[in-house]
């Protein structure tokens, strides 16, 4: 079943458990059909340009005096990750070090639970023969480090002032090969698990932000 947002009439709204033979979890209905859509595109996308994507789950917080009301702060991190990458990049270079260069691809969401500041998930992809391990979470030369300071930079704070505010949930790390046999499962399980930025619950509607935002367009919803 779809209907149109009641808020948002540009978004439709689906109940359903299925979606393209990709199983969305139930609990999440209804999901809005146009994230689902732009969200595969940028997967469809990443796995165009590298045989084997590497995927990144993230959570990013704002500190709790934050008022963010629009998405400045969100283009600031993709920003700052993106010259991290390509600073690592050149680092290599220099080094006469082998590295595979990779664009970054995105999806993120900006929620708002009940009582609390905003939050955006994000999904980060790279190339995987550019970038396979997340590394630790406690500084040094890794993607997690990078992430962790791009949020830093994106708020305007110190690693230590911004301690605690990106979170990486279970299985933050999904891999996709394209040339292996596991590859329509991986695939997937990959869109199963991004399907939760496409609910509609806790999406604040009405506060005159933008709620969804993508690589390779511009448009936001």
């Amino acid at each position: 079943m779809a209907i149109t947002h009641p808020i948002n009439r540009n978004l439709t709204l689906i109940y359903c458990h299925d979606w393209r033979g990709v199983p969305l979890p139930r609990c999440h209905s209804p999901y809005i059909q146009e994230y689902l859509i732009r969200s595969q595109k940028v997967i469809d996308h990443a796995v165009g340009c590298a045989s084997r994507v590497t995927a990144v789950r993230c959570d990013l917080r704002l500190p709790a005096a934050a008022s963010d009301v629009n998405s400045r702060t969100i283009t600031k991190f993709l920003s700052s990750l993106k010259a991290k990458i390509e600073a690592d990049q050149c680092q290599k270079a220099r080094e006469g070090r082998r590295f595979h260069r990779t664009p970054l691809s995105y999806i993120w969401v900006k929620e708002r639970c009940a009582s609390s500041n905003p939050h955006y998930h994000c999904c980060l992809l790279l190339s995987g023969h550019a970038y396979h391990h997340l590394g630790n979470f406690s500084g040094g030369s890794n993607m997690a480090a990078r992430i962790i300071q791009a949020w830093a930079s994106a708020l305007g704070l110190s690693a230590s002032e911004s301690s605690g505010l990106v979170h990486f949930p279970q299985n933050a790390v999904y891999h996709i090969n394209r040339n292996s046999r596991s590859y329509p499962q991986a695939y997937a399980g990959l869109i199963t698990r991004i399907s939760y930025f496409a609910k509609a619950a806790t999406k604040p509607f009405g506060d005159g932000s933008h709620h969804f935002g993508c690589s390779r367009s511009s448009h936001r919803m």
